[in-house]
């Protein structure tokens, strides 16, 4: 485990001015999320950090089923709380110390003081458990000098099982208490039943309901709960525990916790077998531990942290759901709206988990695209398909979403699944090939469509560059060597400026405006030209003049105009990664990957969607998944690669053999080993990192408030 420090704020502002004009000109890593996520493949738990509370427990891994089946979120909030000495409160009124995933996993740990105890929350999706979960544990500690007579520790557990969706209400819930198994057990209206399992005896069991003492006063006030056997139906229904603390030593520390569960009691019971809440919690970690794969050689600590948290977050985007819900991959977690499976998202984390080694997961993915049901669109495609022309419901179906100008149609994801496959060692998605060669135009390229920004159709549509790139790749991958190589080049007749820059279509290049677009770096990455050649060149310079961010790292996405589209994007920014290190730039590349590297550390080690482009605020969908982790795991596999040899496009294609793995981290200007020091009146941490060059040399960051906590630097694990 990495330790957490902070820097206040004033130390920070005193130490940024010294730093040098020059380093306060571009935005610095700092703490800026909100939630932590933790995900099982059958439903999801987040954690809301300024809360200091569990806000979702979802009943499935997908954002609905279908047109007409929203998945529901029933946790209104669960949180612990804590008396010591007659003095009671709830956590969720005191301020967090520090938070991270435990060991980079799917455990979430927020650390807390109250009085003489510090009390570590734990919140999990339990993998083990084949039913949409939660595990809340409280690790406690006596940090004082005196043991505690006094002391508790209490659970409150509101779920909403009343009508409505994806929020459902309070109303008609009913509450039930079984001696035997320690646990409560809620109904409502919603047909979902919730079990909350305690993992340590309770000394009381208490409820709030209409004419019941409120658990939350009582304890606020200092007091012990009122046992409730059952309440009856009622609006609102809320189970409360109580655990003893009583004579807690000094440096002493003591768990309690419970599980809650859709599922079914005697799966619950199974699962628990008799285990603790620590050792439910060190055999999460463990199972976890067992599962990775062996990371690329050459990360530094913080780079290895986002890569396996990456790792965990490519993980728990997956349903583990029975066909034809399971293997979909996610294009981001909850409470990210985008927590719905879209081929492009899904195609980079599947090419991801394969290449990293995951193989299974891989497979799955591509099972799942293969038995998904389609072809809703085929007026619009013009041909048969067999992969989805934008994304799918959680039951395997296809889904497209529309808008004033009709719905979005995209032809890059036949190519894109295709690739995904053949990187997990499958042809089962080859039938695309047959869908793609329908499509040429007759100008060599592929017929318009909404393309990977999602334009709709109605006119809006172009023969964008993007989707004839993928499509190029996917057609290679495929065995479709020719027809690959006939579409590149018409790519470079037709998508080709004048300065020799691939523009975003065809149509672009006709209009003269709007011509930048940064998913023409696929060219570079998937093959299609070659990375020292003067195309790459061309286009990578000007991409860099043209969709530059005044945080001064990274790129928006195109010249389209909009506050989503002149956001930063990460997956721009890790597809320009690896396109410079293809191109030889690795000093450019390592700025980049140091910036999202850090920022990443420095916010759980999660990859967000967006930067605003002036401060680099975390916004947009968080965490991402095929467009975040599954992007900053291609991006390290890509850098510790020595060969692009591709049997697709020689000898336009890239060289054989590039110069090399990137230089050590030290040597690219990556973070300096931190530094810590504490006063002997507060927990005031320092730490400082050195910019990669043009931002001043050593740069100090700094972060205030609430979020400063999330800092975590440095720590061997």
């Amino acid at each position: 485990m990495r330790r957490s420090t902070t820097l206040t704020l004033s130390a920070a502002l005193s130490l940024a001015l010294a730093a040098g004009a020059s380093a306060a000109r571009a935005a610095v890593p700092h703490p800026s999320i909100g939630q932590a996520t933790s995900g099982n493949g059958y439903g999801f738990v987040v954690y809301d950090l300024g809360l200091r509370k569990v806000t979702w427990l979802t009943e499935a891994p997908y954002k609905a089923k279908d047109a007409a089946t929203q998945t529901r979120n029933v946790a209104y909030d669960a949180y612990f709380g804590l008396r010591a000495d007659g003095e009671g409160g709830w956590l969720s009124n005191r301020p967090l110390d520090a938070a991270e995933y435990l060991d980079d996993g799917n455990v979430v740990v927020a650390t807390q003081s109250f009085g003489p105890l510090r009390a570590k929350t734990h919140v999990f999706a339990p993998w083990g458990l084949s039913a949409a979960s939660m595990v809340i544990a409280l690790e406690v500690t006596n940090v004082s000098s005196v043991t505690l007579n006094d002391a508790a520790a209490f659970a409150l557990v509101n779920l909403h099982l009343g009508v409505g969706a994806p929020n459902p209400d309070n109303t008609g819930e009913s509450l039930s208490y079984a001696a035997a198994t320690d646990s409560f057990t809620v109904t409502g209206p919603s047909g979902l039943t919730a079990r909350t399992l305690s993992l340590t005896p309770t000394v009381h069991h208490g409820a709030y309901a209409a004419g019941l003492a409120n658990p939350y006063d009582v304890v606020n006030l200092g007091g012990d709960l009122t046992d409730v056997a059952s309440t009856g139906p009622a609006n609102d229904a809320v189970p409360a525990l109580e655990w003893s603390l009583a004579g807690i030593a000094p440096g002493e520390t003591r768990w309690v916790g419970a599980l809650v569960t859709l599922g079914d009691a005697a799966s619950a019971g199974s699962f628990v077998a008799g285990r603790a809440a620590d050792k439910l919690v060190s055999d999460e970690v463990a199972a976890w531990e067992s599962w990775r794969a062996a990371p690329p050689a050459g990360l530094n600590p913080h780079e290895l942290a986002v890569y396996r948290q990456s790792e965990s977050v490519l993980r728990m985007a997956q349903s583990r759901l029975p066909a034809p819900s399971g293997g979909q991959l996610l294009a981001a977690l909850p409470p990210g709206q985008w927590w719905i499976s879209w081929v492009r998202d899904m195609s980079y984390a599947t090419a991801a988990l394969a290449r990293m080694g995951h193989a299974s997961e891989a497979k799955a993915a591509v099972a799942f695209m293969k038995g998904a049901s389609v072809g809703g669109y085929q007026s619009y495609v013009g041909a048969p398909y067999s992969i989805s022309v934008v994304r799918y419901f959680g039951n395997g179906t296809e889904e497209s979403d529309s808008n004033a100008d009709g719905p979005n149609i995209e032809f890059d994801g036949f190519g894109l699944a295709m690739w995904a496959a053949h990187a997990a060692g499958s042809s089962d998605l080859d039938a695309s090939a047959t869908t793609i060669a329908a499509l040429f135009d007759p100008t060599g390229v592929v017929k318009a469509d909404s393309s990977i920004w999602e334009t709709h159709w109605n006119g809006k549509q172009q023969r964008f560059t993007y989707t004839s790139i993928a499509d190029a790749r996917g057609l290679c991958d495929a065995g479709q060597s020719a027809k690959a190589k006939a579409l590149r080049d018409a790519i470079l007749k037709n998508d080709e400026l004048a300065d020799g820059t691939l523009a975003q279509s065809v149509e672009a290049v006709a209009r003269g405006a709007q011509q930048h677009d940064a998913a023409v770096l696929e060219a570079i990455n998937f093959g299609l030209v070659n990375p020292k050649g003067a195309v790459a060149k061309a286009t990578v310079n000007a991409l860099q003049g043209a969709l530059g961010v005044e945080s001064g790292y990274g790129l928006f996405r195109n010249e389209d105009g909009g506050g989503y589209d002149d956001a930063e994007w990460l997956w721009v920014d890790l597809r320009l990664a690896s396109a410079l290190h293809r191109m030889g730039r690795d000093a450019e590349a390592a700025k980049l990957l140091w910036w999202v590297t850090e920022q990443a550390h420095d916010n759980l080690d999660l990859i967000a969607e967006l930067f605003d482009p002036q401060t680099g605020d975390y916004e947009g969908s968080i965490p991402m998944v095929g467009f975040g982790a599954g992007a900053y795991v291609l991006a390290m596999l890509d850098r510790a690669a020595t060969s692009a040899a591709d049997p697709c496009f020689p000898p336009e294609g890239p060289d054989v053999t590039m110069a090399g793995p990137w230089p050590a981290p030290a040597a690219m200007g990556a973070e300096a080993p931190p530094t810590s020091t504490a006063t002997s009146t507060a927990s005031v941490g320092c730490s400082t990192q050195a910019a990669p060059g043009g931002h001043g040399g050593w740069i100090v960051i700094a972060a205030a408030g609430a979020l400063a906590a999330l800092r975590r630097r440095g720590g061997a694990r």
